[in-house]
């Protein structure tokens, strides 16, 4: 029967996991890593899920996955580009030469439209603290759209590792189209006045309204412009807000002319704009662009638990060594050598005792002549990365990114067995040591 568990990663150790689960896919489990990984990381599913991925990783001589490059910020620049030139051309196309109507369809929709969302959006914050998630379908199709956007990719592993990333990536790309969403409203109210900017360079602004409906309710129509152009504290500067009055007569069929105190009316739709539009607009990027960050940072893994297999010995593919010194920490008798030739394949090897908690890893790599080097550890130790990893990172930056490390088990297995679960776990942990440091791992037993 399979459990299934939910836990929080790293990008790092997702990358793990996945090129494992990738792996297992594509060439089938791997028989004893579930087992090896209860014995390394005992109850804990997390621990146990990140063990069991290290020892498939090292046993395929894989490295972790890394995090695909989506084109967010591509899709992001051309929708904000997109939305500038509509508030240009909305503007110019809603009103003609240097004249300003205040009832525009495409203003008004505009800023009424904004008032909806911020409502929405409320609403579906009220909601998610409820426990209801809210769908929003601009947000969904951007996710997919940024999914389908396959970059050229010709390795079998990688085509499996992408699925596997974008459904872990799946809530910061909701939160990246909201980002791009309101970055492109803010732009369409800059590009409303822009359009407006443009069209009074060189001529004088006649400000007023029309409307077919509007006309003989003046007083409605005062009331309605104290509510949304009145907002802008021009009142301050000493500019006071008109009269009913004042508002009939900026009615532009009945007095071409329009007000008479254009500037202040341009004032206060710029601000209009900037304070509905614009600014709230900026202010959600930013909160979106938090959470779409904090979303990359931290994962939710599921994992289905399985049914322990029997362990056994990984297959380790040796690769051919040729002019190698084998720095040893433990006495290189005739049978340590003999087993160690045939494992490397390599008969000609020059031998070298090291003491790695005393030598300096620098100064004994300095005075070695061969070209490859190999480390040779006594698997009764526990490895510590300021012991062994240090060593293993001296080796890895000598031989260009490349270690190969030997690990003597015969130790072990003289003094609790060759079945023994001591030698099963202390083997999975050299292996998973190995894993964390991309070495290539050589078991040396006594057969």
């Amino acid at each position: 029967m399979k459990e299934t568990l939910r836990f929080a990663v790293t990008p790092e150790e997702a990358g793990v996991l996945i090129a494992a689960r990738a792996s297992e896919e594509i060439d089938g489990p791997e028989a004893s890593a579930a087992a090896d990984a209860r014995l390394i990381a005992g109850k804990d599913p997390k621990d146990r899920a990140l063990a069991r991925a290290k020892l498939v990783l090292s046993r395929r001589a894989l490295k972790p996955s890394r995090m695909p490059a989506l084109p967010t910020g591509l899709v992001t620049g051309v929708l904000v580009f997109a939305a500038y030139l509509l508030g240009v051309l909305t503007d110019r196309f809603t009103s003609e030469g240097a004249v300003v109507n205040l009832l525009s369809p495409a203003l008004l929709f505009v800023l009424f439209w904004q008032i909806v969302l911020y409502v929405l959006l409320f609403a579906g914050a009220v909601a998610g603290l409820l426990g209801v998630a809210p769908k929003w379908p601009g947000r969904r199709l951007f996710a997919e759209l940024l999914a389908r956007a396959r970059m050229p990719a010709v390795k079998k592993q990688t085509l499996k590792e992408r699925p596997l990333w974008l459904s872990l990536l799946t809530p910061s790309l909701r939160f990246d189209a909201a980002r791009a969403f309101h970055l492109a409203a803010a732009a369409l109210g800059a590009g409303l006045l822009t359009g407006l900017a443009f069209r009074g360079i060189g001529t004088a602004y006649t400000v007023g309204w029309t409307s077919t409906w509007l006309a003989g309710h003046e007083t409605w129509l005062a009331n309605f412009f104290a509510a949304t152009y009145g907002l802008v504290p021009l009142d301050v500067f000493g500019l006071s807000f008109p009269d009913a009055a004042a508002i009939a007569d900026m009615n532009l069929r009945v007095n071409p002319e329009g007000s008479p105190d254009a500037a202040a009316w341009l004032l206060r739709l710029m601000g209009l704009v900037a304070c509905v539009v614009i600014l709230p607009r900026l202010l959600l990027a930013f909160v979106a662009d938090r959470r779409a960050k904090a979303a990359c940072s931290r994962f939710v893994w599921i994992e289905e638990t399985e049914a322990p297999a029997s362990p056994q010995d990984p297959a380790s593919v040796s690769p051919v060594l040729t002019d190698a010194t084998v720095l040893a920490t433990v006495p290189a008798d005739e049978a340590l050598r003999r087993r160690t030739a045939a494992l490397l394949m390599e008969p000609d090897l020059h031998w070298r005792a090291v003491d790695v908690w005393k030598d300096e890893p620098e100064n004994v790599l300095a005075s070695v002549e061969t070209g490859a080097v190999v480390l040779l550890f006594d698997g009764i130790a526990t490895p510590e990365d300021e012991v062994h990893g240090r060593w293993l990172e001296a080796v890895a930056k000598r031989c260009s990114g490349a270690s190969a490390l030997l690990v003597d088990l015969s130790g072990l297995e003289q003094q609790f067995g060759v079945d023994s679960e001591r030698l099963t776990a202390r083997k999975a942990l050299w292996e998973s040591f190995a894993a964390e440091r991309h070495a290539t791992l050589h078991l040396l037993r006594l057969q």
